[in-house]
């Protein structure tokens, strides 16, 4: 395998930890981690996804490197934070998540 092929690249890409965080709403959050998942894989990139009850716990494990919020939550953070609305209004996903993938990119280069 050759430095800078498609396959090596995606050996040593990262693989970017998400977390969808939100409410009652966890059915609309699992689906959006599913077309996010899907992007991802298409575009050629890693990405592990969790979800969290904020219910329950705002419980983020370590090494998570994007929150994706279904309503305003964390007010200070370390790493990005993006309003998941979208999903939730069904009206600007495919934009949305053409924003992340970029945003997956990015980190995945980091």
């Amino acid at each position: 395998m050759q430095p800078g092929s498609v396959i090596e690249d995606y050996r040593t890409m990262k693989t970017c930890n998400v977390a969808f965080v939100g409410g009652a709403c966890m059915m609309t959050m699992m689906a959006a981690g599913d077309k996010l998942t899907e992007r991802c894989e298409k575009a050629g990139l890693r990405v592990q996804i969790d979800y969290v009850d904020l219910w329950t716990s705002d419980y983020l494990r370590p090494g998570i490197d994007l929150v994706i919020e279904m309503f305003p939550y964390f007010k200070k953070l370390s790493i990005p934070v993006v309003s998941g609305r979208p999903f939730a209004l069904r009206a600007g996903e495919n934009e949305l998540l053409a924003q992340l993938v970029e945003r997956i990119r990015d980190i995945g280069k980091s």
